[in-house]
């Protein structure tokens, strides 16, 4: 289910803000191959679904988002 969004930034510093529009993030990745899921840097949710999170971005990360770290799992 992809009805929901991870682009709730309430939480974050205005410099942590800063990053995510430095790193382009974005709820839909252009291209499957590029979402967050099949990342090194993702971090599932603990529910084991909806928000995840990024180990270089702060705050949520949709499981089929993308930003310009994207780096394929080996």
């Amino acid at each position: 289910n992809n009805n929901f969004t991870c682009t709730d930034v309430g939480q974050l510093s205005a410099q942590q803000i800063s990053i995510r529009d430095t790193l382009a993030y974005r709820d839909l990745a252009p291209k499957r191959e590029l979402a967050c899921d099949e990342c090194t840097q993702y971090l599932p949710p603990a529910s084991g679904s909806g928000c995840g999170g990024c180990k270089v971005m702060p705050g949520p990360a949709h499981p089929k988002g993308t930003c310009k770290v994207f780096a394929k799992k080996s």
